[in-house]
């Protein structure tokens, strides 16, 4: 799944995420042992795409795959990655203290844009009673 340089290709995420929908459990082990990978490229369409087919096909998977995106988002969104132990940073009015570095970089955006659209697909709600 992973070339020589260590990110994986896109098409080979696309391939986990359909074998998944086409084997179901069958597959769980082995696309268990594959998430580490997947999830080592950065947030993409692709990869949201493959793994809601994931979690669809593989419900035992959803637990993992919601932390994970939770680390991808919070990456994203607050340059940290997410953990339940931390206190959440206050936010003052006029401060920006605890807040993302604002960029003009269009591939910016487009990475925050698809972390807040990847937060509203994956029912995070499930996550939180774990």
């Amino acid at each position: 799944i992973a070339p020589r340089k260590g990110r994986p290709l896109l098409e080979a995420v696309a391939c986990v995420g359909n074998i998944a929908k086409a084997m179901g459990s069958t597959v769980e082990t082995h696309v268990r042992d594959l998430l580490d990978v997947m999830f080592s490229s950065s947030l993409s369409s692709t990869l949201v795409d493959a793994l809601d087919q994931i979690t669809i096909s593989i419900p035992s998977l959803l637990p993992t795959v919601q932390d994970r995106l939770l680390d991808c988002i919070s990456l994203v969104l607050s340059r940290s990655p997410y953990s339940q132990t931390k206190p959440p940073v206050p936010v003052v009015r006029g401060s920006t203290v605890g807040m993302a570095p604002q960029s003009s970089d269009p591939s910016c955006s487009a990475q925050v844009q698809l972390a807040l659209q990847t937060l509203a697909r994956f029912n995070f709600k499930v996550a939180a009673l774990c």
